[in-house]
């Protein structure tokens, strides 16, 4: 079972500088150089991973809006709503017999 992805990060790969961001209207992870992104130094990539995670947040406020869900346990979730509404409805069948 899948849980919360993990805050923007940068991370050293394969001798190179990339940005490691979650896009959460889609729900899969990115990958980006950082030369691409423009910042060349560490104060620079700092400041791209910060901008980034605030980019998440607002990313992630905006899906629970709009009314999708951002858990990695909403699979799971949805199957325990459904097993409750069976026992539920086996339940009043059985007190209406």
């Amino acid at each position: 079972m899948a849980g919360k992805p993990a805050p923007a990060r940068v991370k050293i790969w394969r001798g190179t500088h990339y940005l490691f961001y979650t896009d959460f209207r889609t729900g899969k992870q990115h990958r980006k150089t950082c030369e691409s992104l423009k910042a060349f130094n560490a104060e620079q990539r700092r400041e791209l991973q910060r901008q980034y995670r605030a980019k998440e947040m607002t990313e992630a406020a905006e899906v629970i809006v709009l009314g999708r869900r951002v858990s990695g346990d909403a699979v799971l979730l949805d199957d325990v709503k459904a097993y409750l509404d069976d026992c539920n409805r086996r339940v009043e069948t059985r007190m209406s017999n």
